[in-house]
């Protein structure tokens, strides 16, 4: 957003590094994991990422920031009838 892109992709493949090494399980993780698939343009996978991180479980509650920007994902991706499904808003 601040126009440092350099940056910030450094970061998104920094997480996506750590997934690929077996460091990320947690669903809020896998959120931002998905979060940083999307950045770098992984759509499909961000998508997959984000099924992880928001499937319904007993065992833990839902990432709502996860679950947000699932919605957004969509929104800006998809359609917007879909999106309101995932964000929570329909």
């Amino acid at each position: 957003m601040l126009g440092r892109k350099a940056e910030a992709d450094k970061l998104w493949d920094g997480i996506i590094d750590e997934y690929k090494k077996g460091q990320i399980s947690s669903r809020p993780d896998l959120g931002l994991l998905a979060f940083a698939a999307w950045h770098r343009d992984y759509i499909q996978d961000a998508k997959d990422f984000f099924i992880d991180a928001t499937a319904a479980a007993q065992s833990d509650s839902i990432p709502l920031q996860a679950l947000n920007n699932f919605g957004y994902l969509f929104l800006e991706k998809y359609n917007v009838t879909e999106a309101s499904t995932y964000s929570g808003t329909a």
